[in-house]
């Protein structure tokens, strides 16, 4: 719900215009000029041929899906985390090693498990305990966001 919203507020310029009124022209300068990163770029051009689709099945325009035409710049743009942002350094590492004991939470060890598989925290919160081989040191992902 939440790509929806934000697509929507992104989509604004369109909000007062007639839909049988926009053209894949103006809808590409738009794609164009965006600031944003492929991934968000192409969720708004699927939000909108979601729209279009909608719109000709109730027969409010008849003209061809535009967005599915739509073509993504091959530069990538916006505000997209860089490496540099990501990567925990040595230092900070040998910090959370240090007070792997320390912690009566139990979070440092999870924060390691993270950094070390490079999972997402839903990814490891859903790790089944079936799935854990302590004695072989490793355990199994049944599903992922990514492949």
């Amino acid at each position: 719900m939440k790509n929806y919203v934000t697509n929507f507020n992104r989509s604004s310029i369109l909000h007062k215009m007639p839909i049988d009124t926009i053209n894949g022209l103006f809808l590409q300068n738009m794609i164009n000029k965006a600031n944003l990163t492929k991934g968000s770029l192409r969720n708004l051009k699927s939000f909108w041929a979601n729209i279009w689709d909608f719109a000709m099945l109730n027969d409010l325009c008849s003209k061809k899906n535009y967005p599915k035409l739509l073509k993504l710049p091959s530069i990538e743009r916006g505000n997209k985390t860089s490496l540099r942002e990501r990567i925990i350094s040595n230092k900070e590492l040998e910090i959370l090693w240090n007070n792997l004991y320390k912690d009566k939470r139990k979070i440092v060890d999870i924060v390691l498990i993270l950094c070390y598989t490079g999972l997402r925290i839903s990814e490891l919160l859903k790790v089944n305990r079936k799935n854990i081989y302590l004695k072989d040191y490793y355990f199994e992902i049944e599903a992922s966001k990514s492949k």
